[in-house]
Formats: structure tokens, C-alpha cells, sequence
């Protein structure tokens, strides 16, 4: 079909007629004139194509978003075409939509995808486009060079994937693992899907299938039984990346569909089921009690189908075959009516389906905050974890009230804190399981009931936390907990800073008045003192430019003291931060010159993730990272008070078994060794790992000189509060 006829089958289905989407088609074409693709074709077939998989397949007949999927690569493509142009001519709602899609969005590093991002929590559109666009990409993937090929199918797994599942868009999921994994695994693609032709064809599948319809023959209900052989994704490991047989869980389902949307008939279904097949042990999942965050609702049942054989295999094949024999009698059963099951086909797309236009105040609160909230994460590598945990094994949890929770496999105690609520969270301090303790990172269990223990503000959280939390809710409240309590370090040393400035400058802080403040706020792009002083504690602005801001907002009366300065061409000193209790989650000690709690000299640097302390002479800061003098600090130690918490540091000596260690460390019984361990690396070489309490920064100081006193290379590896560490036990 020629390509205006396309578009005017399209917007001929449209409610209002269409006429606009037949403008941007013409105005796509005429600003596309002369680009092609890489297949040799006109560049105008592939925004048609994107339309028309947004009607024709999404099923979705929105007048503004067929003209955004229509003109989305203009401005981006076409030198001569501007946001307004769109604007003035479609009305500001399709800009939007073609802005949000400028650009390729899921690139981590770049701001775009920010962007991006925030676009589609206001509009969703933004993403439904970009999966239209992807998928077209993906079927002409055969055009390019094998290295983009490549480049292409694998972000569509980390990203695209991910994305599909959150919005419920399943026929979308299935496709792109698809067409993404017969790329990336070629032969093992082609062995697993004849595989799956074998077993589509298996006749205990037929066998199953009619048991299920003899079964709801009397059902007061029209009922549907479908069987469905997994798709290539189901024998993909996300965490593993790997494509195996072996990966599948099952290799088929079963869904059983009610013609009537009474969910009531689900739970009379779910008998049928265990009347005609015997269910296994805590297999039974609730999502329609407790739907999924994108909105999906069935009761899942896993049942075993016995072959009737009596037949048994050789010793020598018996363990070999038992997990295959295992994944051929395992089915999963789905139980729903026919709106869940539309909605589990379709997603986030049906609703657009149901009302006959895009643009809802309410099109899914849930799913926007978790856009908003990824859109501003603070740490870019662990975006992809998050998106990856949707697709992870669930397991089932239990409140003290019996309500029923789901969750990747692997979540920990953090993930079911987060998911009762956000501020359950922020104060978790550990679960009980019974009678039994667990720490806020330590894994649930399956069929567990769980309750959560409290403190009654925020607690101090570990680092690692935020790696070990599987769901994005968990992770993104982690995150925000590690900044809020970075940022109050850096208020602090932020301050510290400020007020040497002041002296430097021979200012006075009654010469700060509300009006120089004011003048250097708005010079700075800062709202507050406090915003000022935090980016100045994390090194997001320069003591430098803060000094030269000062003397610019300082009234002419007062500028005479500075100008006795000349510090045009005076070297910026060099500013000291005062350190005495030691929060893993900003302190760190920097592994390339090892240095020790309490040293004499120390300098540190300064990010938005803490303070990394080197030793007094150590070039690395600015060699390697290029740092100017002027923007490291000096570190002052604290050393009056003992600290809040005793820590326990995991300390490693290279070079030196525990022997000679025990031989030397003798005489010195005044420090708590808790543990001593052999090391080898995979060289060969052999080190001590001891693990030492200690209480105070000056004990600190006096432990590691002495270590260091005899043997050329301690490093400390990790400290944790001891607290924490007994917990564990």
C-alpha cells in the first residue's frame, strides 16, 4: 500500500477525522525530502511505519500522537526546523511529544535521557512513540553494519525490554526479545527455537489444554483455555547474560480467560483448576488483590502434569534429566477475565484504547513517580539495575495483617520497608521474621511473614544498601537517603569553607548583608544559603569563583580591603575541613595511597559523594584527575571525642601471613583484634585480613601508626559500625 493511503486509512479511523494527522504527513514528507535510510528507502517510510504501529498494533487512534510519531525526527533531522515551527503549526501538546523524542533517550550519560524521562512522566506518549520507533528499527535491523546491529539490540534488552514490562505492553516484550536475540545468539536462537516448535507440538500440551476445558464445562461463565509456549526471552538471564536453555523456569502457560468481569469468578476458576490438577506448594499468586505496579491483575497457579510413565532413567542420566524432566511437567496457569486479559496483552496502551484520547490527568500516578524518581537519580550505573529487577523471579511475602506482597527474588528487607511505604523506609532498621532478627539489607524469604522495625527518625544507611535493593522504589529511597545524609556533611563542610573565605577576604560577616547575599545567589543560580553551601561542600563550585563572586556583590564602600589584595594575581590557598566521626557514606579512604584514620596532613577531595582522604603527598588527585591545588582540602582531625559508635575496620596487610603478624602484634594487647584470616590474590601472594575494633579517632590514629610503623602496605578496606557487625551474628 502506497504511502498516503496508509495515512489516510489511519485518519479516516481517527474521531475527529483525521485532517491533522494528514498535515503532518504531508509536512513530514515535504521536510524529509531527499533523506533516505539506509535500506535505499525515502526517510518518510519510517515515521508512517511508527504511526502505523501506534494504530494498528497499540490500537491506539489519538489524533496528537500520530502527528508527534509523524514528525518526531523532524526537528532533530531537518537543520532548518524548530520546536516552534511544530508548535505554531500542531499546537504546543505535539511539540511536547516531538521534543520529549528528540534525541536517542536512553543513553544514561547524557542529559537527554533526563529529559526524556521527565517528558514521559508527564506524557507517556513520549515512550509509546519511542517503543513504536525502536520496533520498526529493530524489524529493518538487517540494513546495518553488524556492530551497530549488535550496539542496538543490546540496549533494547537493558532498556527498551524493561520499559515494555513496566508498561504491561507484552506482545511489545515478546517481539523485541525476539528480534534482539536471534541477533545476539544466532545458532543457540536457532537450537531454542526448535526446541519450542517441539514442544508446541508435545501432545501432553494438547492433553492439558482439553483437561482444562472438560474441567469448566458446567462453569456458570464462558471460559477460554489458552496455551502459550514461552518466547525466546524466557530462556534469557538478565544477570548472567546469557541465552540457554536451561534458563527457562517452564517452558509453557496456560491461560484460563472469563467472559464476564465479575474478579469474583477468578477465585471460583482457581478451584476448578486444583479440582482438575494438583497445585504445587506455595505457587498460588494474588495480583488481582494485589495488583502489579503497571497495573496487571490474574491469579497465577503452578500445577504439575503426571505423564503416567513408570519408566525410569539410568542412574548415570538420572541427575541430568532431573531438571529437564522438572521444566516439562511444570505449567504455570493464568486466571483472569477478559478486561484483566486485555489489559495484560495491552498495558498501559488499552486504557488510551478504552477512552478514545491520549491526554488523561491520571493516566498512572504510580508509573510516573518511578519515571520522575529514575529521571533523577543520583547514581547513573545502578538506572539499569533498577530497570532490570522488573523482570526478576517473585517471590511472596506476608505483612503481620496477612495482606500478601510480590518481589524479585533476592529483595531484602529495605524492598518490602519501601513498598508499605516510602517513610517505613527511611526509618527501617531491621525485620522480624517470628522471633528472629534481620538487618534492613538481609534477604527475604519466600512464604515469610515480615515485620518491619523502626527507628524514629531516618537511620544511618550502608552504602552497599542501595546495590543490594532489587526494587526501584527501594533503590531510589535508598539513594535519597545516601544524598540527604551526604548533603548534611556537606552543609557542614561547605560552611567550614565559607567562613576561611570570609577571613581570607578580611571580610567581616556583617559586611554578608541580605542584599550582597541576595546579589551573589542570583550571580551563583542559587536559591538559598544552604543550596550555596552544600555545592560548595561537594566541590560543585570553586572557592575560587565563590571569591570572585563575593568581590563583585561586596559595595563599592567595602571594596577597597579586597582590592589590597590583588587577587587577581594571589594563588587561591588551599581550605581545611574538620573530621571527626567517620560515616562510611561520605568518608572514604582513597585506595591508591592507603592512607589511615587521624594521619598528620591528609588532603582530601570533595564530591557529591563525600570526601575521598589521601596522604599528605599523594599526586593522584591531581594527575590523574586533574585537580588544581586549589580545589583539594586539608584535613583536620578531630580528635577530643570518642566516637558515637565503635567501628570495626577490615584491614588488609600485604606481603605478610598471620603468623608473622600474631609474632609481631604480641605485645600489643591493648587493641581489640576480632578476626585474623589468610589472603592470596590470584597471583599467589599471600596477605592478612584482620578485622580490629576501635573506638575513638585517636585510638585509630595510634592502631594504624603503629601498623604502618611496621609494614610498608596496610590498606583499609571497609569499616562498618561494630553494632551493625554483631547484628549480623
Amino acid at each position: 500500500m502506497r504511502l498516503n493511503a496508509i495515512i489516510h486509512d489511519i485518519a479516516s479511523k481517527c474521531p475527529d477525522g483525521g485532517d491533522m494527522v494528514i498535515d503532518a504527513f504531508y509536512y513530514a514528507s515535504e521536510k524529509h525530502r531527499g533523506q533516505r535510510r539506509k535500506s535505499g528507502e525515502p526517510y518518510i517510510v519510517h515515521p508512517v511505519r511508527v504511526a502505523q504501529i501506534i494504530a494498528n498494533e497499540f490500537h491506539i487512534m489519538d489524533t496528537f500522537l500520530l502527528c508527534a510519531a509523524l514528525l518526531h525526527d523532524v526537528v532533530e533531522d531537518v537543520e532548518d526546523v524548530a520546536l516552534e515551527d511544530i508548535e505554531r503549526q500542531f499546537g504546543k501538546t505535539v511539540a511536547e511529544l516531538v521534543d520529549g523524542c528528540t534525541k536517542d533517550l536512553f543513553h544514561f550519560k547524557d542529559q537527554v535521557y533526563v529529559k526524556v524521562l521527565l517528558s514521559a512522566s508527564k506524557y507517556l506518549g513520549v515512550l509509546v512513540i519511542k517503543m513504536a520507533d525502536r520496533l520498526h528499527n529493530l524489524r529493518t535491523l538487517h540494513y546495518l553494519a553488524q556492530p551497530k546491529r549488535r550496539r542496538i539490540a543490546q540496549e533494547t534488552i537493558d532498556i527498551y525490554v524493561p520499559l515494555a514490562v513496566i508498561l504491561n505492553m507484552y506482545n511489545v516484550k515478546r517481539e523485541f526479545y525476539n528480534l534482539t536475540l536471534t541477533e545476539l545468539y544466532p545458532r543457540k536462537s536457532r537450537r531454542i527455537l526448535n526446541h519450542v516448535k517441539k514442544v508446541g507440538e508435545s501432545p501432553e500440551i494438547v492433553e492439558i489444554r482439553n483437561r482444562l476445558v472438560r474441567a469448566f464445562e458446567n462453569f456458570p461463565a464462558r471460559v477460554e483455555v489458552r496455551s502459550r509456549v514461552k518466547g525466546l526471552g524466557s530462556y534469557y538471564d538478565h544477570n548472567t547474560m546469557t541465552l540457554d536453555i536451561g534458563n527457562a523456569e517452564n517452558y509453557v502457560d496456560f491461560t484460563v480467560v472469563i467472559y464476564d468481569n465479575d474478579p469474583m469468578l477468578c477465585y471460583q476458576a482457581l478451584g476448578v483448576v486444583n479440582s482438575a490438577f494438583v497445585p504445587q506448594r506455595s505457587t498460588i499468586r494474588d495480583f488481582i488483590a494485589n495488583p502489579k505496579q503497571n497495573g496487571y491483575q490474574s491469579i497465577h497457579v503452578r500445577i504439575k502434569y503426571d505423564t503416567g510413565e513408570t519408566s525410569k532413567p539410568q542412574r548415570g542420566e538420572q541427575n541430568r534429566n532431573q531438571d529437564e524432566d522438572e521444566k516439562q511437567s511444570n505449567f504455570l496457569v493464568k486466571i483472569r477475565t477478559q478486561k484483566m486479559d486485555e489489559w495484560a496483552m495491552y498495558g498501559i496502551l488499552r486504557r488510551w484504547y478504552e477512552d478514545k484520547r491520549f491526554f488523561r490527568e491520571e493516566h498512572n500516578d504510580e508509573i510516573a513517580r518511578f519515571l520522575q524518581d529514575l529521571a533523577k537519580y543520583s547514581n547513573p550505573g545502578e538506572r539499569r539495575k533498577v530497570l532490570k529487577s522488573s523482570q526478576l523471579e517473585e517471590i511472596a511475602v506476608y505483612t503481620p495483617k496477612g495482606d500478601q506482597y510480590f518481589f524479585p527474588k533476592g529483595s531484602i528487607v529495605l524492598d518490602f520497608a519501601y513498598k508499605i511505604h516510602s517513610q517505613l523506609g527511611d526509618c527501617c532498621s531491621g525485620a522480624l521474621i517470628g522471633n528472629r532478627k534481620l538487618l534492613p539489607t538481609d534477604p527475604l524469604e519466600n512464604e515469610a511473614t515480615i515485620k518491619v522495625l523502626t527507628h524514629a527518625t531516618s537511620v544511618m544507611i550502608d552504602p552497599e544498601a542501595e546495590a543490594l535493593c532489587k526494587t526501584a522504589k527501594a533503590k531510589i529511597g535508598v539513594s535519597k537517603l545516601l544524598q540527604k545524609q551526604r548533603k548534611r556533611y556537606a552543609l557542614n563542610y561547605g560552611r567550614e569553607i565559607f567562613d576561611q573565605i570570609l577571613d581570607f577576604l578580611d571580610i567581616r560577616t556583617v559586611d554578608m548583608s541580605p542584599d550582597v547575599m541576595k546579589k551573589m545567589f542570583e550571580q551563583l543560580g542559587f536559591d538559598n544559603e544552604k543550596s550555596l553551601l552544600e555545592h560548595l561542600g561537594q566541590d560543585l563550585i570553586s572557592p575560587k569563583e565563590l571569591i570572585k563572586v563575593i568581590r563583585d556583590a561586596i559595595p563599592d564602600g567595602n571594596r577597597i580591603k579586597l582590592d589590597k589584595l590583588k587577587l587577581e594575581g594571589q594563588h587561591c590557598p588551599v581550605f581545611k575541613i574538620s573530621i571527626g566521626q567517620l560515616d562510611r557514606v561520605v568518608h572514604k579512604f582513597a585506595q591508591c595511597c592507603s592512607p589511615y584514620p587521624g594521619q598528620e596532613g591528609c588532603i582530601g577531595v570533595l564530591s557529591e559523594r563525600g570526601v575521598t582522604i589521601h596522604r599528605p603527598y599523594c599526586n593522584n588527585p591531581m594527575e590523574r584527575h586533574n585537580l588544581p591545588a586549589d580545589r583539594l582540602v586539608k584535613i583536620n582531625w578531630l580528635s577530643d571525642n570518642p566516637w558515637d559508635t565503635p567501628l570495626v575496620f577490615r584491614t588488609i596487610i600485604k606481603d605478610v601471613r598471620p603468623g608473622q603478624f600474631l609474632l609481631d602484634w604480641q605485645h600489643s594487647r591493648e587493641f581489640e583484634i576480632l578476626h585474623i584470616e589468610q589472603r592470596k590474590d590470584k597471583h599467589g601472594r599471600v596477605s592478612t585480613l584482620l578485622s580490629v575494633t576501635l573506638n575513638s579517632l585517636e585510638e585509630a590514629k595510634e592502631f594504624f601508626k603503629k601498623l604502618n610503623q611496621l609494614y610498608p602496605k596496610v590498606t583499609i578496606e571497609q569499616y562498618k559500625s561494630k553494632l551493625r557487625l554483631m547484628d549480623c551474628n
